[in-house]
């Protein structure tokens, strides 16, 4: 923010927030709960007076995020990882997550808010719930449970379906699955974009994926992951839901002499909404258009493997939540 624009204001329904020279962020919430984030310089936040309540402010600094509840509390915490939840520049021409169009899922697996703001090749660990940096490939075993990701806030949680199947929690509000009996095992991260050099072999009937006009989250067999989608909507003041859209199949650089084949299913609150065995090359690129409707909260996607136990390198093109309405979530830059 230029010097002549110190003291600029935005108001929220809860807060007003004063600018001193700086870069911050804020997102308001349908509930009228607001967070203040600054990346750079100072705020000040000030809360609205309600009855039994005085107005309260408080200078908010560099590396730290202000929070006000919908009834006006305010609270002060570390900023962490959350500065991907913001756009500080302006979409790309090529950029595949666009407000008010369309949420970018695997930006969302790479730490970002859907709109292009996550780190390319971030993944999670499927047993601790972990982000790293960049996914490797090796056998290892699968955890024991449905796992929590507390550093993703739209990412519910992930899970490696068990050896044997049966029911396995797919949510923290209890949801549950019958899997069939399967490897038990898993190999790579459910990534943003999959290895470093994405192009070499994230492909679908001829068509490349991992890039910014074309993202891909990687979900190689045997793995689940939950998006909250209250916790998006809460993010998307005015803004729908609509669908759920992916084209997904196993990446074509993995057919030689054998015959690859994975299971993929598309759960919500725990029900079937898609669910296909996959093959190549008869099955190059499958697509998925579903259907969300306001009062489903958990999009589950699952890869596991299937009988050839060979090739199962699967993964969710262009995987994109379909939005309507309008959206609010500002940025100030300096």
């Amino acid at each position: 923010m230029p010097a002549q624009a110190h003291g600029f204001a935005i108001k929220t329904p809860r807060s007003t927030v004063t600018d001193f020279g700086t870069e911050f962020g804020v997102q308001v919430q349908d509930s009228a709960a607001s967070e203040v984030h600054v990346f750079d310089g100072r705020v000040q936040v000030r809360t609205a007076p309600r009855s039994h309540q005085p107005s309260r402010k408080q200078d908010v600094t560099q590396g730290k995020a202000a929070v006000i509840s919908q009834s006006g509390m305010l609270d002060i915490n570390r900023l962490g990882a959350r500065p991907n939840l913001f756009m500080r520049d302006i979409p790309g021409p090529n950029s595949f997550g666009i407000p008010n169009k369309r949420m970018d899922l695997a930006d969302i697996v790479g730490g970002g808010s859907g709109f292009g703001t996550g780190r390319r090749y971030a993944c999670i660990n499927p047993v601790t719930g972990h982000t790293v940096s960049t996914c490797r490939s090796e056998r290892r075993a699968g955890g024991k449970g449905y796992v929590k990701v507390p550093s993703l806030p739209f990412v519910d949680g992930v899970f490696v379906p068990l050896a044997k199947g049966g029911l396995i929690p797919i949510s923290t509000a209890g949801h549950h699955f019958d899997f069939p009996p399967g490897q038990g095992n898993w190999y790579v991260e459910p990534a943003h974009a999959g290895k470093p050099d994405p192009r070499a072999f994230l492909t679908l009937d001829g068509q490349t994926y991992g890039t910014a006009d074309r993202p891909a989250l990687l979900m190689h067999a045997n793995l689940g992951i939950t998006f909250d989608l209250d916790a998006i909507r809460a993010s998307l003041t005015g803004t729908r839901i609509k669908g759920f859209t992916s084209v997904c199949g196993i990446s074509n650089h993995v057919q030689r002499n054998k015959t690859p084949d994975a299971i993929l299913y598309v759960l919500v609150d725990g029900q079937v909404r898609f669910f296909r065995e996959i093959e190549l090359p008869a099955d190059p690129a499958v697509h998925i258009d579903i259907d969300l409707r306001q009062h489903e909260r958990f999009l589950t996607l699952v890869c596991l493997a299937g009988t050839a136990n060979y090739g199962d390198w699967t993964l969710f093109g262009v995987p994109a939540l379909e939005l309507e309405g309008g959206f609010e979530d500002a940025t100030v830059p300096r």
